[in-house]
């Protein structure tokens, strides 16, 4: 299940919708966008949920998130 921040829904500031996937295994910390809207970034959420579980990534928790990520991939150690 995935959970949305709508703390905004404009692009002026420079921040978009982005879907910030969290996997235990691998730890790591990904940003899959940006999107125009929150239902947007919901729609494509999925996908990139089933592909990582493909590539093996364990206890995956996502969320719509309104932001500007600095890096698209965060790990813990090399395992990303």
């Amino acid at each position: 299940m995935m959970t949305i921040d709508r703390s905004s829904d404009s692009s002026i500031d420079g921040k978009y919708w982005w879907v910030e996937i969290v996997t235990a295994n691998p730890q790591c910390i990904y940003y899959f966008g940006p999107f125009q809207s929150s239902q947007e970034a919901q729609t494509m959420g999925p996908g990139y949920i089933e592909d990582l579980q493909a590539e093996g990534a364990k206890e995956i928790q996502a969320s719509i998130k309104y932001c500007n990520p600095k890096q698209l991939t965060i790990f813990e150690g090399e395992s990303c």
